[in-house]
């Protein structure tokens, strides 16, 4: 009489681990991007905050401020609510007579954060 052995043979353990493995390094990379894509998307919704903030600050100055003056302006070391200890460095410029015509200024506004060159600009024209 002839017994049957029932179970699985180690080739097919080590195979079924193997594709396991490779499943899973898949989802692990998956969750890594997600991750960073998320991070990425927070520092580009603060740097749009604070541009939008800036430019809304302007609007609320009057034109004989010295944040109006022609040319390039910069705060750096801000965080995510304009205040100092921060990542983000935050410029300016002031294009006064903008496209010839008088008494019309453009202002764009340029966050950045440390990474591979990452930034944000918002621009608007005030009368």
């Amino acid at each position: 009489m002839r017994l049957r052995q029932s179970g699985f043979t180690l080739v097919e353990v080590l195979v079924a681990i193997s594709l396991m493995s490779v499943a899973l390094l898949g989802f692990a990379s998956v969750g890594v991007n997600s991750i960073r894509n998320d991070s990425f998307s927070r520092k580009t919704n603060v740097a749009l905050a604070l541009a939008q903030a800036k430019l809304e600050q302007l609007h609320s100055l009057p034109y004989s401020s010295s944040q109006w003056t022609s040319g390039s302006h910069s705060e750096s070391g801000l965080d995510e609510d304009s205040n100092t200890g921060g990542e983000y460095t935050r410029s300016w410029v002031v294009t006064l007579d903008y496209g010839g015509h008088s008494g019309l200024r453009r202002v764009s506004v340029t966050v950045s954060w440390p990474g591979a060159g990452d930034s944000e600009t918002l621009a608007s024209l005030y009368r």
